[in-house]
């Protein structure tokens, strides 16, 4: 299960009409990502800290979740701000330093992403840490200090280090403009967006259907079956046509989509040069790809030896594409 580390400061170094929503932004991160069914990673340090733990915790009784499994932190010389939750000694007390054997601080090594909410400068440590170890980072602008100043770095390395899971525009609502005064209903929606994007920068959950456009039955009705087993295991499919924003080239659109796609359906039934244009990217990628085709098809010399499902009726194609993409999920 995925592990978010929820980091930064809820007061402003100056007076802040925000430091409210931020506090209640804090909490709503926290029942989100147990809700969801992910580990709550952070420190005993600060009021953020303490404020994500309760909310955290609260949200566990309500689950019946144990919440020792599900929140853990690490606590430095100080005396710790919560009590909620796994609360071990940490090894790495200044963040300013390496330490010695350059361990990383235990949030980070344990982390699959870091979200950054407001902040000070110290909140800058756990930003360059992340980047050392390689961890996305998701720093939420809209409330200012810190995390605002992060955004701004992460969106100069951008296309380097997320544009292969989401779009520019996706990590762009981090910097929504935020209403004031601000209503719960906002930050509860805010706070489910925020880990959303977060889940998708750890592990996307589109999946790329590479395939003839050809108007036929059983091409169609494959279609409508793709979609339908991708979405029974928690992934989103499409083809180009259903997502091409026409004001756009549609060959970036597709290289783009394969970038970002978990992995790649590609059903070779019809000889086509743009199904083998896309499917030869996706492998040059190191994509995951299922690669299916209607009983009969004579495949061309390129690509015979390609392990592929072959399907007569739309029974077969269910279930063995749903055997295939749950050996998928497990690499």
């Amino acid at each position: 299960m995925p592990r978010i580390v929820v980091a930064g400061g809820l007061v402003g170094e100056k007076s802040d009409p925000r430091d409210a929503a931020r506090s209640q932004f804090a909490a709503a991160l926290g029942r989100e990502i147990i809700s969801r069914g992910h580990v709550v990673l952070g420190g005993c340090r600060t009021e953020l800290d303490a404020v994500v733990a309760r909310a955290a915790d609260e949200m566990c009784v309500e689950k019946n979740h144990d919440p020792k499994k599900l929140i853990r932190s690490w606590v430095s010389q100080k005396p710790p701000s919560h009590d909620k939750g796994e609360i071990t000694r940490s090894r790495v007390d200044d963040w300013s330093q390496v330490p010695r054997g350059y361990d990383f601080p235990e949030q980070i090594r344990e982390a699959d992403a870091v979200v950054i909410v407001g902040g000070w400068n110290g909140t800058h440590y756990a930003a360059s840490w992340a980047r050392l170890a390689n961890k996305p980072i998701v720093p939420v602008a809209a409330f200012g200090d810190a995390a605002a100043e992060i955004f701004n770095d992460e969106l100069q390395n951008f296309d380097r280090r997320y544009a292969s899971r989401i779009s520019l525009d996706d990590y762009e609502i981090l910097n929504r403009v935020m209403p004031l005064p601000t209503t719960a209903s906002w930050v509860a929606g805010f706070a489910k967006d925020v880990v959303s994007l977060t889940e998708r920068l750890i592990s996307s959950r589109d999946v790329f259907i590479i395939m003839s456009f050809a108007e036929k039955a059983h091409l169609l009705d494959a279609y409508d079956t793709f979609c339908a087993v991708c979405k029974t295991n928690d992934f989103s499919g499409f083809r180009v046509d259903d997502h091409i924003d026409h004001n756009k080239r549609i060959v970036p659109t597709v290289l783009d989509s394969i970038r970002r796609s978990a992995f790649i359906i590609a059903d070779v039934s019809e000889p086509r040069p743009n199904v083998y244009y896309e499917l030869g990217f996706a492998q040059a990628l190191g994509k995951g790809v299922i690669t299916t085709a209607y009983e009969g098809t004579q495949l061309p010399f390129d690509i015979f030896d390609i392990p592929t499902l072959y399907w007569n009726n739309q029974r077969t194609l269910r279930e063995e594409l749903d055997k295939r993409i749950k050996t998928v999920r497990k690499t």
